[in-house]
């Protein structure tokens, strides 16, 4: 039973990384005005970190996991 929800949880987070790159890659696309979709070095609101720096974080804890 361990092992089954390690893995559940190994597949999940390597599913939660993969998608927050992938919505960093739709941010930095340039949009149909020629520019980026979204800035990704600003800050989210109520916070001090970027969202750049919240998907790496996000990357980081999933290999760890």
């Amino acid at each position: 039973m361990r092992k089954t929800k390690i893995d559940e949880i190994s597949l999940k987070t390597k599913d939660l990384a993969s998608t927050a790159n992938e919505l960093l890659e739709l941010f930095n696309d340039e949009g149909v005005s020629g520019k980026q979709n979204f800035d990704v070095s600003k800050k989210i609101h109520g916070t001090d970190i970027s969202y750049a720096d919240c998907v790496s974080r996000i990357i980081n804890i999933s290999e760890i996991a």
